[in-house]
């Protein structure tokens, strides 16, 4: 029997059950690389009950950072030698937008000669072509170099046609952003703690549940993309309980390491902190002890707050307050 007739078999064993045999819904999802429309996704959003979910819109700076990635290798191509052209976008430079200035992220692709064991032969010195971007208009412009290979300017432009084709798009990672930040809104637990993939949720977030795999069908069915969520429930017996106690431990104590590093090091440097800062180390530690709270109600198991070093971030935080300037 595979694994999908094995869900869909407890799934069948379990639907008539009542909710109090449950102690929530275990939960994966999956993304694939796509480019859609952010006016269809937040349609979709709002037709699933999760508006308040919608991302920003992308800007023009956002997509072309995305299209022409520092740092990757696009293309490689062979000579009749045996001599290997890779392809290279390397960042030049960034002037950020002002009142007087427009602003331009300048990015350059180049090209790296090596042979067939990959050892580098020759870096010209100009390489393809430059590619300036520009913050006001959104206009991207490309001037291949004299001594560009006809690779290297075919790579340029196949990147500007990509980056038109895909202005005012979200890509995979933005609808996998979605769903994380439904989840951990909804105080969701990571069980698989760095490797992360699958979530719990109680069941008094049922909805969000129902939410998310409405969403992913919408996205499904109507835009075709490779979008799946899935979930099942979780009887509540001692195993089950045990399990999401130590990814509940895990998934906080991981966050209050992360923030307490962050209060740490504005507290030692004594130089005041604004006000801003302040804010958003205390809300992050207001939703740590509100995560807290729910799973050691959910759990029957008082000492959360001990076990995860929150009450020390706590104090922290407080002595943080002192220093607002």
């Amino acid at each position: 029997m595979s694994i999908t007739q094995e869900l869909q078999e407890f799934q069948t064993r379990t639907k008539d059950l009542d909710k109090s045999a449950f102690l929530g819904s275990v939960v994966w999802f999956s993304t694939s690389d796509c480019d859609i429309q952010y006016t269809s996704v937040v349609n979709a959003l709002t037709r699933s009950g999760l508006a308040s979910m919608a991302p920003r819109p992308p800007c023009d700076a956002d997509v072309f950072k995305r299209t022409f990635w520092a740092g990757t290798h696009r293309n490689e191509a062979a000579t009749e030698d045996g001599i290997i052209e890779r392809l290279m976008v390397r960042h030049v430079s960034l002037v950020s937008p002002t009142k007087e200035v427009p602003g331009r992220i300048v990015r350059k692709v180049v090209s790296e000669f090596v042979d067939a064991e990959k050892l580098s032969l020759a870096y010209p010195s100009q390489g393809g072509g430059e590619v300036v971007f520009n913050y006001e208009t959104g206009s991207v412009a490309i001037t291949p170099y004299d001594e560009s290979t006809p690779q290297a300017e075919n790579l340029l432009h196949d990147l500007r046609r990509q980056y038109d084709r895909t202005r005012g798009c979200l890509d995979g990672s933005a609808l996998r952003g979605i769903i994380t930040r439904t989840l951990d809104a909804a105080k969701a637990v990571n069980l698989r703690g760095k490797a992360g993939g699958v979530y719990f949720l109680s069941m008094s977030h049922e909805d969000v549940v129902a939410s998310l795999e409405t969403w992913t069908e919408v996205l499904r069915r109507d835009l075709s993309l490779g979008v799946d969520f899935h979930s099942l429930p979780l009887l509540d017996d001692l195993k089950q309980r045990e399990m999401v106690l130590d990814g509940v431990r895990e998934d906080i104590s991981q966050d209050v390491k992360a923030l307490t590093v962050d209060v740490t090091e504005a507290l030692q440097q004594n130089e005041g902190v604004t006000m801003r800062r302040f804010a958003s180390a205390s809300a992050k530690l207001q939703a740590l002890q509100a995560k807290a709270s729910e799973y050691e109600s959910l759990l029957k198991h008082e000492g959360l707050v001990a076990e995860t070093s929150l009450g020390m971030l706590a104090l922290q935080v407080q002595a943080l307050f002192g220093l607002v300037k």
